[in-house]
């Protein structure tokens, strides 16, 4: 959804703006309760739109499906 976005970039998603306003670094942290799993890279994006929260959820979601990510209960997701 924001890949490859950066401070003051403004994306689109359902048709609707997204500007995201900040980027964090990445992180890497071990794995919980599944530790027999590579470590997990994570980061954070801040950013505004007029999307309702539940239909914002539902187009991530829908990227995650396209880029053919599955759901994993405390397991590795690989993007």
């Amino acid at each position: 959804m924001l890949r490859g976005a950066n401070s003051g970039s403004t994306m689109s998603v359902a048709g609707r703006s997204v500007q995201v306003s900040r980027v964090s670094l990445l992180y890497e942290t071990a794995p919980m309760y599944v530790t027999e799993q590579p470590a997990f890279l994570n980061a954070a994006v801040l950013g505004r739109t007029d999307l309702p929260p539940l239909q914002l959820l539902y187009h991530c979601k829908q990227i995650e499906k396209q880029a053919g990510v599955t759901a994993a209960h405390f397991g590795c997701v690989l993007v």
